[in-house]
C-alpha cells in the first residue's frame, strides 16, 4: 500500500529523534526518575482501526496516581482502548460475596479519560475452579454456568460505552493457560455459555475468542489455526464478533514474520479457517504483541549499552508492528503488551521501565499511530 513507504520514512525519523531526546537524560534512553513524562496529548483520530495498550491484571494494585499515570500513557500514544483482566477471583473471592471495587476504579478512570476497555474474563476464584487444578490461577471453572453468571453481572454493571469488548479467556490453546492441555470442546462450551449470558443484556455486545498464542501443535499446545478450526467445527464462531491473536515474533520484525503471513495467506491461515466455516469477514484482533527488553531484568534503569540497544530494537519493533498490522485487511485492532515492566512476572515488555521512566518505544508507538492516521 502506498502509505507504508511514506509512513516508514516519517516514523523512522521520529523514532530517531525520540531516541536522541531520551538518551540526553543521563544516557538511559528515557527520562530519569523525577523527570517530567511526555505531556498527555488528546488525539482526534478518525480511522476505524483500534489501537490499545495492555495492562494485564496490574491496575487493581496501582495507587490512584499510578492508575492515572498508566492510563495517560494510552492517551499519549493515541490509543483509544485499554485491555485489562477482569479477574473473577478479585470480584467474588467467596461464593456469593461480591466486591467490584477494584474494577470500578479502573472503569471510572477509563471513563474519565475517554478510553474504551476490552476486558478479559478469566482467573476463577479457588472455590470455582476444577478440582484437578484448583491451586492454579488459570484453572478453568468447574461450572460454566457460574462463570457465565459472573460475566452477566459484569455486563449489567458496566456501560457498553466504556466496557466495549469482552474477551473470553486468554491463550487457551496453551497448557499454561488451560491446565491439562488445550481442550477446544471444553472451551467452546464455556464460550457459548458466557456469550449467551452477555448477550441476554447486551445483544450487540462485542465478544472475542480469547487471544490465541503463537505455538505449534505439540501435545502441550495447539496452533492457532488448528485450535480455531476445532472451535469453529463445534459452532463456536456464532458466539464471537472477532478472533483474538497473539503473534509475538521478536526478534524477527512483524513484516518479515511467518506468524503475520499466517493471518491471511495460505490454506492453513486464520482467514482460511474463517472462510471455510462461513465467517470470511470476521476480523482478527491482535490483543497482545510486544518485544522484550530482556537485559532490564539485571539493568532496570538501562544504564548499560546492551540494554539501551534492546530498547532501540523494541522501538523499531513497535514501529514495524503498527505498519504491518494496519496493512493487513483482516486485522482490525492492535494492543501493545505492556504499559510497564512487570518484574514479579519476569516480563520486561513495557513502554515504561519498572521504575516508571519512559522508553523510546512509547514515542515510537505514538509516532507510528500518527503516521498511519495521517495517510
Amino acid at each position: 500500500m502506498p502509505w507504508i513507504v511514506a509512513a516508514a520514512v516519517v516514523v523512522a525519523a521520529c523514532v530517531a529523534l525520540a531516541i536522541s531526546a531520551f538518551t540526553s537524560t543521563g544516557g538511559t534512553g528515557a527520562p530519569l526518575i523525577g523527570s517530567s513524562a511526555p505531556a498527555p496529548v488528546t488525539h482526534h483520530y478518525t480511522k476505524p482501526f483500534i489501537f490499545g495498550v495492555d495492562y494485564a491484571d496490574e491496575l487493581p494494585e496501582d495507587s490512584a496516581a499510578g492508575l492515572s499515570t498508566g492510563l495517560a500513557d494510552a492517551d499519549t500514544v493515541g490509543a483509544g482502548w485499554i485491555r485489562v483482566d477482569l479477574a473473577w477471583y478479585r470480584i467474588e473471592p467467596s461464593r456469593g460475596v461480591w466486591d467490584w471495587s477494584s474494577f470500578d476504579r479502573t472503569e471510572a478512570a477509563a471513563q474519565r479519560d475517554g478510553l474504551k476497555i476490552l476486558v478479559i474474563l478469566d482467573q476463577p476464584p479457588v472455590w470455582a475452579r476444577k478440582s484437578s487444578c484448583a491451586t492454579e490461577l488459570w484453572c478453568p471453572p468447574a461450572d460454566d454456568a457460574a462463570f457465565a453468571a459472573f460475566a452477566a453481572k459484569a455486563v449489567q454493571r458496566y456501560p457498553s460505552s466504556v466496557v466495549a469488548g469482552w474477551e473470553v479467556w486468554n491463550e487457551e490453546n496453551l497448557a499454561a493457560y488451560w491446565p491439562g492441555g488445550p481442550n477446544p470442546a471444553a472451551y467452546t462450551a464455556l464460550l457459548s455459555a458466557t456469550a449467551q449470558a452477555i448477550r441476554a443484556t447486551q445483544p450487540q455486545a462485542q465478544i472475542l475468542l480469547g487471544g490465541l498464542a503463537l505455538a505449534a501443535s505439540d501435545g502441550v499446545a495447539l496452533s492457532p489455526a488448528a485450535y480455531l478450526a476445532d472451535v469453529a467445527e463445534r459452532g463456536g464462531l456464532q458466539d464471537v464478533s472477532a478472533v483474538g491473536y497473539h503473534p509475538y515474533t521478536y526478534p524477527t520484525m512483524p513484516g518479515a514474520a511467518a506468524a503475520f503471513r499466517a493471518i491471511g495467506t495460505g490454506s492453513g491461515s486464520l482467514a482460511a479457517v474463517l472462510d471455510k466455516y462461513g465467517a470470511p469477514s470476521m476480523p482478527i484482533w491482535i490483543t497482545e504483541d510486544g518485544a522484550p527488553v530482556a537485559a532490564a531484568a539485571s539493568d532496570p534503569t538501562a544504564a548499560q549499552p546492551v540494554t539501551r540497544q534492546q530498547e532501540k530494537d523494541q522501538a523499531a519493533y513497535v514501529t514495524d508492528l503498527v505498519r504491518t498490522a494496519t496493512a493487513n485487511p483482516h486485522v482490525k485492532a492492535l494492543f501493545w503488551f505492556s504499559d510497564i515492566d512487570l518484574p514479579k512476572q519476569g516480563l520486561y515488555y513495557g513502554l515504561r521501565r519498572a521504575n516508571g521512566s519512559y522508553r523510546p518505544s512509547l514515542l515510537a508507538f505514538e509516532q507510528a499511530i500518527a503516521a498511519y492516521e495521517a495517510e
